[in-house]
């Protein structure tokens, strides 16, 4: 009968975990017998526009997959596709390397990032990696190795679970939240309390990360001065920095003098374009930034579009 079952001609999800028998194919092929994240995306998302600024997002997330880097931050303008990459096809590729662990996406609703699980669900299903059938549900899918995805709203309970990589994307839900003390302090409680104490400590013997601990991503659009990634930034001056690898975005490459400065044990990402140009101008070229500039007024400008909130 466990034939039958395993045959994938007839039961389509080949859950050789539930059965609790081994995969053979799936031994045969560790982490690095993997593809690619640009690979990955290529299958799981054909027509994929990879811009420049896309590139250089897919590098550090495949560092962030290969174990060489644990510490992301990501600012950049809205609606540029970000989420698209970090929240949904990232985290599809992450477990189809790592079956047997646990990616967690939190964002301002659970809503919200139920919806980049399920989107991430399909991707990992897209490219032929099979599910747990006995838990496929968008908040909490599994592999059949009984890794997969957990997400939840932030200021929300993680419960029952670690996770070996954290995603946060856009805790903020907009100006309302984002300009709210009260708001901004349960976020970074949250963030303490609950987020950090769900982080799985580093594996036992010889670690294939080459770091200790779970790995964590954090996307944003900058909204406030005090927002998460000020208080992530304010945390390097004391006794444990993380030393994040800082991938900032503005709208509008601006001249060495009007950048963002950012403490001295993060890594930041150079700029490669000459100051004026735009960031991604198959979406938004320079007239239409311009454009979005006036009607947005220059606080909004400098900080959603600029990330330099002020």
């Amino acid at each position: 009968m466990a034939g039958l079952l395993l045959d994938p001609a007839s039961d389509r999800w080949a859950d050789w975990g539930l059965l609790d028998v081994p995969d053979p194919c799936r031994q045969q092929n560790g982490p690095q017998a993997q593809q690619a994240f640009r690979d990955f995306i290529v299958a799981a998302y054909p027509g994929y526009a990879f811009h420049t600024w896309a590139e250089r997002l897919i590098t550090l997330l495949q560092r962030v997959a290969d174990g060489e880097l644990n510490r992301l931050i990501v600012c950049c303008p809205p609606r540029l596709g970000k989420s698209l990459l970090v929240s949904k096809l990232f985290p599809a590729y992450w477990v189809s390397r790592y079956p047997t662990l646990f990616c967690a996406i939190a964002s301002y609703s659970a809503e919200l990032a139920y919806a980049h699980s399920r989107e991430a669900r399909h991707y990992y299903r897209a490219v032929g990696h099979p599910l747990s059938k006995d838990s496929t549900a968008v908040g909490n899918w599994l592999t059949p190795e009984r890794g997969g995805c957990i997400a939840a709203g932030v200021r929300g309970p993680f419960t029952g679970k670690g996770y070996a990589l954290g995603i946060i994307d856009d805790p903020y839900k907009g100006p309302e939240d984002a300009n709210s003390a009260g708001q901004r302090q349960k976020l970074i409680e949250w963030f303490q309390s609950v987020w950090l104490t769900r982080a799985e400590p580093a594996p036992q013997g010889p670690s294939r990360w080459g770091f200790a601990g779970a790995a964590q991503v954090v996307v944003l659009t900058r909204w406030h001065q005090d927002d998460l990634i000020a208080w992530l930034l304010e945390q390097e001056s004391g006794d444990a920095p993380q030393r994040w690898q800082v991938l900032n975005l503005p709208a509008i490459a601006e001249p060495p003098q009007q950048q963002i400065t950012f403490p001295a044990t993060c890594t930041i990402e150079p700029d490669w374009r000459q100051p004026g140009e735009p960031l991604c101008p198959q979406r938004f070229p320079l007239v239409e930034l311009e454009q979005i500039r006036i009607r947005a007024g220059s606080y909004w400008w400098n900080a959603l579009y600029q990330q330099r909130p002020s």
